[in-house]
């Protein structure tokens, strides 16, 4: 302790006593140096300078201090005059290349470097300034050359790790990034940039909670540590925990009021939980602290537009493109955007265009498939899908989608195919999903039985789900099973609240009470308040069950005209066909009949 506090008074003298020459300045701007004071050490080393101005010591000193003061042309002055006065000095090739790779100037940083080299083939901090500048340079493979060369002349080097793992993840390489990490914590426990590097590469592997672990041990040992908090945010996020996320993010952006990329992810949760409204202010902070962002710029026009804010939305992806435009990501967003205001021609060449910049985008394909889907060109709908599942086999929402398409050309076997491929992969969800799609397939072909079967294993996965209640009241309407039918009607309509499948509901029941071939349970005038209530609820969409009810209380004009506006919106041949034949009945005074 004596020996410690002696050390200490010695530094504190030598600091405050004016040194006599310029050895002594020098040596006072090491101290200074030393604790990290470099505007101090600069002035010290400035007046060693002016006391010797051919003190190459002095210029070399003053030329680190520049450097740490990010005073790069300065230090690139002062070691211009070290290589004049010293021209054996190998350590001005290191610090001027330095210099020169913090101002961009790779090709001088680089000639420096390899001088150093040239001069000095042992020179670890040399190989491992060079690969910084390869990797600046996105010459990543170069740039693990160069730290492997210095972790071959010095092993136990833990920046060297530490640099050679960020490049091996910069190149997608993950697993390599991650046992360069674990080599460097085990040389240095204690540094929480490591965990932030090897947290990031478990992220992108989507190992989430190795992550959200390693995000954590940075947070502690770095408890001011913006970034450890980002990272646990965006590792919540992932983890389905946004209440978690925010709260994360809120702290990081607590500690650095000016980052950007919290704001920006953020935002990202408030859309994820449909509040738009803060998505939209903490994206709209974001391009405020980082104006030349164009993906931010993409986020808050996708928050505009699922607001409701159309026109602000597509400026916002115009802005997008005007700073980058080749922003794939952008284009898809533009077209998703498009297609949910039901222009698909304008979405399908927002889609092109991104497959352009990007040949192999799952999403571009998918969303081609859903506008060419929309647009009825069931063909083309069905040729996208394909390609995006050669793009990306393991999203199975392509093959329900694709499902749909076949199902719409009545190709029952392939559609089939496609939902049952889900139903072999799936999770609960998007096996609950593929069910419903084959139940579609199954009442397609009038097999009534496995059209149950399939709601009833969906049920048991979400029960109450409204579509597979409405699908399994439909199937015991055929089979004439009508005692089961109301009961699941009237399940959806207690327990549902959502308009299209109150309208549904209300639909298959005036169905129900119009066309049932057992007049016990036939009730006209029943049967036009529900029919009229769907239509309430979604005008022009259930015509078909309005007539129906009109020509079952013998009100055939207004039967005849609801039936014809519903014909006028068929497609199908099926649908035209049939359509045609209950306009003929109305027409001769015959109400409609469920046949099964």
């Amino acid at each position: 302790m004596w020996r410690k506090l002696k050390s200490l008074t010695g530094q504190w003298v030598a600091l405050t006593r004016r040194p006599r020459d310029a050895q002594g300045f020098i040596d006072r701007g090491n101290l200074w140096c030393d604790k990290q004071d470099y505007r101090r050490a600069f002035a010290d080393y400035s007046d060693a300078i002016q006391l010797d101005p051919n003190s190459a010591e002095g210029f070399a000193c003053r030329a680190r201090a520049a450097l740490c003061n990010a005073e790069f042309d300065q230090a690139i002055s002062d070691c211009d005059e070290v290589a004049r006065l010293d021209p054996e000095n190998v350590d001005v090739y290191l610090h001027r290349g330095a210099a020169w790779a913090s101002k961009k100037e790779f090709g001088k940083a680089l000639a420096d470097f390899d001088e150093a080299i040239r001069r000095k083939p042992s020179f670890v901090a040399v190989f491992l300034g060079r690969g910084d500048v390869w990797c600046d340079s996105k010459e990543y493979d170069k740039a693990i050359a160069d730290y492997t060369e210095a972790l071959r002349l010095e092993p136990s080097c833990a920046e060297g790790l530490w640099c050679r793992g960020s490049a091996w993840y910069a190149k997608d390489e993950f697993d390599k990034a991650i046992a360069d990490f674990d080599e460097a914590l085990r040389l240095a426990p204690q540094q929480s940039d490591l965990y932030l590097r090897r947290g990031g590469a478990w992220y992108s592997k989507k190992e989430f909670h190795k992550a959200l672990a390693d995000f954590e041990v940075a947070a502690r040992i770095d408890p001011y540590s913006a970034a450890a908090y980002h990272g646990l945010g965006i590792s919540q996020a992932a983890l389905n925990e946004p209440d978690l996320a925010l709260e994360e993010y809120s702290e990081a952006i607590r500690l650095e009021p000016d980052f950007a990329d919290a704001f920006h992810s953020r935002g990202t949760t408030w859309f994820d939980k449909d509040e738009y409204p803060s998505a939209i202010a903490d994206y709209s902070e974001a391009i405020r602290l980082d104006l030349v962002d164009p993906t931010t710029y993409m986020c808050r026009g996708q928050a505009y537009c699922a607001a409701g804010d159309i026109e602000k939305g597509m400026a916002d992806f115009d802005e997008s493109l005007r700073l980058d435009p080749a922003h794939c990501a952008t284009f898809l967003a533009r077209g998703t955007a498009w297609y949910e205001q039901e222009e698909y021609d304008r979405a399908l060449a927002d889609y092109d265009q991104a497959l352009r910049l990007q040949p192999d985008s799952a999403d571009g394909f998918f969303g081609r498939g859903a506008a060419w889907f929309a647009k009825q060109e069931y063909h083309q709908a069905i040729a996208a899908y394909s390609e995006a599942i050669r793009c990306c086999p393991d999203n199975l929402v392509t093959y329900i989608r694709r499902g749909d398409a076949w199902n719409a050309l009545d190709q029952y076997d392939k559609a089939l195919a496609d939902f049952n491929e889900v139903i072999h992969r799936a999770p609960n969800s998007q096996y609950a999903e593929a069910l419903l799609r084959r139940v579609d397939v199954w009442l397609a072909q009038k097999d009534y039985d496995r059209a149950i079967a399939d709601c009833d294993k969906a049920l048991q996965l979400i029960p109450q789900e409204p579509t597979a209640l409405l699908d399994r009241s439909w199937s015991w309407f055929k089979k004439r099973e009508y005692e089961a039918a109301i009961a699941d009607i009237q399940s959806v309509l207690e327990f549902f609240g959502e308009e299209a499948d109150q309208a549904q509901a209300h639909a298959q029941w005036a169905i129900l009470l119009a066309t049932s071939p057992d007049p016990k349970y036939r009730d006209g005038k029943k049967a036009v308040d529900h029919a009229l209530l769907a239509n309430s609820f979604s005008s022009n969409e259930h015509l078909e069950a309005v007539a129906a009810a009109y020509a079952e209380v013998g009100d055939f004009g207004l039967a005849v005209e609801f039936q014809s506006k519903a014909n006028a919106q068929f497609s199908s041949p099926e649908a035209i066909r049939s359509g045609a034949e209950r306009l003929q009945g109305y027409q001769e005074k015959r109400p409609y009949r469920d046949e099964g």
